[in-house]
Protein backbone atom coordinates (compact mmCIF):
# COMPACT_ATOMS: atom_id res chain seq x y z
CA UNK A 1 0.00 0.00 0.00
CA UNK A 2 1.51 3.52 -1.03
CA UNK A 3 1.16 6.58 1.21
CA UNK A 4 0.48 9.79 -0.66
CA UNK A 5 1.72 11.55 2.56
CA UNK A 6 3.73 15.08 2.14
CA UNK A 7 6.14 17.20 4.26
CA UNK A 8 5.62 20.43 4.75
CA UNK A 9 8.15 22.96 5.36
CA UNK A 10 7.35 26.64 5.88
CA UNK A 11 9.33 29.20 5.36
CA UNK A 12 10.87 30.02 8.82
CA UNK A 13 12.15 26.52 8.80
CA UNK A 14 13.07 26.56 5.26
CA UNK A 15 15.05 29.86 6.64
CA UNK A 16 16.98 28.06 9.30
CA UNK A 17 18.13 25.26 7.70
CA UNK A 18 19.40 27.11 4.58
CA UNK A 19 21.64 28.26 7.37
CA UNK A 20 25.52 27.31 6.77
CA UNK A 21 25.54 25.23 10.38
CA UNK A 22 22.29 23.69 9.60
CA UNK A 23 23.32 22.05 5.91
CA UNK A 24 24.64 18.92 7.07
CA UNK A 25 21.41 18.14 9.21
CA UNK A 26 19.27 18.82 5.95
CA UNK A 27 20.74 15.96 4.35
CA UNK A 28 20.11 13.66 6.92
CA UNK A 29 16.63 14.89 7.61
CA UNK A 30 15.75 14.64 3.83
CA UNK A 31 17.58 11.04 3.69
CA UNK A 32 16.17 9.82 7.35
CA UNK A 33 13.10 11.37 8.79
CA UNK A 34 11.09 12.43 5.75
CA UNK A 35 10.66 8.83 4.33
CA UNK A 36 9.83 7.92 8.15
CA UNK A 37 7.18 10.62 8.35
CA UNK A 38 6.06 9.97 4.98
CA UNK A 39 5.43 5.96 6.05
CA UNK A 40 3.19 6.88 9.13
CA UNK A 41 3.69 10.31 10.26
CA UNK A 42 1.09 9.65 13.03
CA UNK A 43 3.36 8.21 15.79
CA UNK A 44 6.69 8.70 17.06
CA UNK A 45 7.74 10.10 19.94
CA UNK A 46 8.60 13.47 18.21
CA UNK A 47 5.31 13.94 16.42
CA UNK A 48 2.53 15.85 17.75
CA UNK A 49 -0.85 16.23 16.91
CA UNK A 50 -1.80 19.88 16.66
CA UNK A 51 -4.89 21.30 18.27
CA UNK A 52 -7.25 24.16 17.59
CA UNK A 53 -7.37 25.49 13.85
CA UNK A 54 -4.70 23.29 13.07
CA UNK A 55 -6.68 19.59 14.04
CA UNK A 56 -6.12 16.91 12.04
CA UNK A 57 -2.30 17.83 11.51
CA UNK A 58 0.40 16.32 12.94
CA UNK A 59 4.06 18.31 13.43
CA UNK A 60 7.43 16.16 14.19
CA UNK A 61 9.52 17.96 16.75
CA UNK A 62 13.20 17.77 16.33
CA UNK A 63 14.73 17.35 20.01
CA UNK A 64 18.14 17.92 18.85
CA UNK A 65 17.62 22.05 17.33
Amino acid sequence: MLNNFKIAETNFYKEKINKTQFKRFYTKIKDYVYPILKNNPYFGKNVKKLKGEFEGIYRYIPKSF
